[in-house]
């Protein structure tokens, strides 16, 4: 429907889109055919940087620091309408699940059957979607206007959309675990940590201007709602 009244392109022929659409003697739309057309190009581009580090004594066990860090330049989806090629900019954008930064860190200890390991996860700065800031922006200007020819409407120090922008986001966990030989010949692992160490629980509205919503207040990509978790368990394998 988009391609068919938004284009420059006139009904009949030479606009395919528009023989897509039906309409009865009213004027009222019976039918789309929705047929399946390959249009569409994702594209992305970005740096991954990846450190492993291992540092082995002989007294203390083996200490093992890993950095990963992705940065997404450019994330866009683009397809080729009646107008010509159409490009539609996703990067960094909560909707379409994109950061445009994300790292993870972590150092574990390992000691004969001991293991112990802190991680940490950051995601950058990111923003709920482009077109509320572009509206944003352009209410702004209007407001500025209005302020400068001194109207009475005017607007003095506005306030900045809620969850429109969302602040990087960083998680810590702590993991530990222990192994251990039976007489019987199988091995038992003890494992238990705590996750989201010091309760991060960013907040998605599920209503409001935001395109992004969150289920229960929040968003999976933030851990879903999950506060400070602790777990415990242990696994037994038999020879």
């Amino acid at each position: 429907m988009e391609q068919c009244y938004a284009s420059s392109i006139p009904f009949g022929e030479p606009n395919i889109f528009c023989d897509d659409l039906t309409r009865d003697d009213d004027g009222v739309m019976v039918e789309i055919l929705q047929r399946d057309l390959n249009l569409d190009e994702l594209s992305t581009s970005g740096i991954d940087v990846a450190l492993d580090y291992v540092f082995e004594t002989d007294s203390f066990g083996e200490l093992n620091f890993v950095v990963n860090w992705t940065h997404t330049g450019k994330y866009e989806r683009s397809f080729e309408g009646i107008d010509g090629l159409v490009t539609n900019d996703l990067s960094n954008q909560l909707e379409f699940r994109n950061f445009a930064d994300v790292a993870t860190g972590s150092l574990a200890w390992r000691y004969n059957d001991w293991r112990i390991r802190w991680r940490t996860t950051w995601k950058g700065p990111i923003v709920d979607h482009n077109g509320r800031v572009e509206s944003w922006k352009d209410d702004r200007d209007d407001n500025d206007l209005l302020c400068a020819s001194a109207h009475e409407d005017c607007v003095t120090n506005p306030e900045k959309p809620k969850y429109l922008w969302y602040a990087s986001y960083i998680r810590h966990d702590l993991s530990a675990s222990y192994d251990m030989t039976l007489d019987s010949g199988a091995t038992v692992n003890v494992y238990g940590g705590v996750r989201n160490m010091f309760d991060k629980d960013p907040f998605v509205p599920r209503t409001g201007d935001n395109i992004e919503h969150g289920i229960g207040n929040y968003d999976s990509l933030f851990g879903g709602g999950i506060g400070r978790f602790f777990y415990a368990g242990a696994a037994m394998r038999f020879e």
